[in-house]
């Protein structure tokens, strides 16, 4: 439900195998592998949205998106009944909208909002990184250099004007052949716009490297 018409569910990287294998060396007791058709009915016509927040940066390029992931969520969470979930901050936006839901509705789950895991070269690990050409997959470090120089910027050079930076990442990322979705400097709770930047505010980012789109982010 997450995935729009002309997006990527059919092709999208899974790998069991590999999972059931790394679930075993943390000696996961239980593995939960419902099918669509369990999770979704053909009438099904139910859906969870948190207002807003849904309907920005990713949202905005991704129309529905986090329509279906909370709703998915909210199915999960009625189902597993867990004590805590983990979302990965990679994913801040589908975070800070679950961690809302979860406050809205009363929900008695502990959200934990695990750090994100990088390679070597400071790409964020993706599941969608497998579909980068060897020199995308070159190119894409430049996010997170970029957002690396916009909060050294702020830290060592006292720059707090969000224009500058943006226009400063934006020259970065397109010289390594990148196509900007969207830079934005919000604040860290609802997504808003910050007129000047301020420690804790939040950089987040989409671009598109060849027809495959990365997300990234950072906390000032």
């Amino acid at each position: 439900m997450q995935f729009g018409a002309n997006e990527d569910f059919k092709r999208y990287p899974r790998d069991f195998k590999r999972d059931e294998g790394l679930l075993k060396k943390e000696k996961v007791d239980l593995l939960f592998y419902p099918s669509v058709k369990e999770i979704y009915s053909e009438d099904y016509k139910t859906y969870v949205e948190v207002t807003e927040l849904s309907s920005i940066l990713c949202g905005k390029s991704r129309p529905g998106h986090f329509r279906g992931v909370t709703t998915v969520v909210l199915k999960l969470f009625n189902i597993i009944k867990p004590d805590i979930a983990v979302f990965g901050e990679k994913d801040y936006q589908q975070a800070v909208i679950i961690q809302k839901m979860v406050k809205d509705l009363n929900l008695d789950i502990k959200i934990i909002i695990g750090p994100i895991v990088r390679e070597k070269d400071g790409l964020a690990i993706s599941s969608r990184n497998i579909y980068l050409s060897p020199e995308e997959r070159v190119s894409a470090t430049i996010l997170y250099q970029s957002l690396k120089w916009a909060r050294n910027s702020f830290y060592k050079e006292n720059i707090k004007s969000p224009e500058y930076m943006l226009n400063q990442m934006r020259q970065m990322i397109e010289a390594k052949g990148g196509m900007v979705d969207y830079i934005a400097i919000v604040d860290k709770n609802d997504f808003s716009p910050v007129k000047f930047i301020k420690k804790d505010d939040r950089i987040l980012l989409a671009v598109f490297f060849g027809k495959t789109r990365l997300i990234d982010n950072i906390a000032i």
